[in-house]
């Protein structure tokens, strides 16, 4: 995953204004640039809100997916974060550069954002992944990634159990730019695989796997984490850091 010398490869890494409220167009330009000449992919939130809809029609007279396609920032390395406030042109337009974007369901009711149109992203094929951005864990986040949207459409398979999975997994892979090394476990993909404990009384009886790891699961029941096969996570412990040392220097 890393070079000889031990520095993450630029295909690993991001140019990432964070936003047009931090950023200015001219500054999505310079990123678009910058990227190309490091072979970096490119990272933003956008379409978060209703004002920050206003604010780029004020700065650019266009909508954000437009105003970033005019800045040359809509690529197949580009990750969009949030895109809760977007239109079917602007659906079309992602699909159409092959961006990828990064849903955070927890963070977005949080912060009452609205919800972001994953059923049509994903219908128009636009590669959706999930993100905890500052909240819980990943199985809160699939959780919540089929509950919302079921509330919100009066459809209890407006995204399905099998949806979140795919979306924390090969999703979040294809974003990072590693569609073929992870996200699945093929023969040829790197061994990171999270082994969870499938034999609790709140999983009991399991009759549907998937049921079992949206519902009744949480990283309390994590026993072992391979990351490219190495065990760094052995009987819920980290094998690679002091877990008491890091609680108090956090406090």
């Amino acid at each position: 995953r890393v070079l000889a010398d031990g520095r993450v490869p630029p295909a690993r890494l991001f140019v990432a204004p964070v936003s047009i409220r931090q950023a200015s167009a001219e500054d999505f330009r310079k990123s678009r640039a910058l990227a190309d000449e490091l072979g970096c992919g490119l990272y933003t939130h956008v379409a978060e809100t209703a004002a920050e809809r206003e604010a780029w029609h004020r700065e650019c007279g266009s909508g954000p997916i437009a105003a970033l396609d005019n800045a040359g920032f809509l690529t197949d390395r580009t990750v969009l974060v949030h895109c809760v406030d977007v239109q079917a042109d602007e659906i079309e337009l992602m699909a159409a550069r092959g961006c990828h974007v990064i849903h955070c369901p927890t963070n977005n009711m949080k912060l009452a954002k609205g919800f972001t149109p994953v059923p049509e992203l994903l219908a128009a094929g636009v590669n959706v992944g999930i993100g905890i951005d500052m909240m819980a864990d990943m199985f809160t986040e699939m959780r919540a990634e089929v509950g919302m949207h079921a509330v919100h459409r009066g459809d209890p398979n407006a995204i399905t159990k099998q949806d979140a999975m795919r979306m924390a997994t090969r999703g979040g892979a294809a974003a990072l730019g590693l569609a073929d090394v992870t996200g699945a476990i093929a023969p040829g993909r790197a061994a990171d695989i999270v082994l969870i404990d499938g034999r609790s009384l709140t999983q009991a009886v399991m009759v549907d796997p998937a049921y079992a790891l949206l519902y009744a699961t949480d990283p309390g029941m994590i026993r072992y984490v391979l990351v490219d096969g190495n065990i760094v996570v052995e009987d819920g412990k980290s094998t690679i850091a002091d877990e008491q040392a890091l609680l108090e220097e956090a406090e």
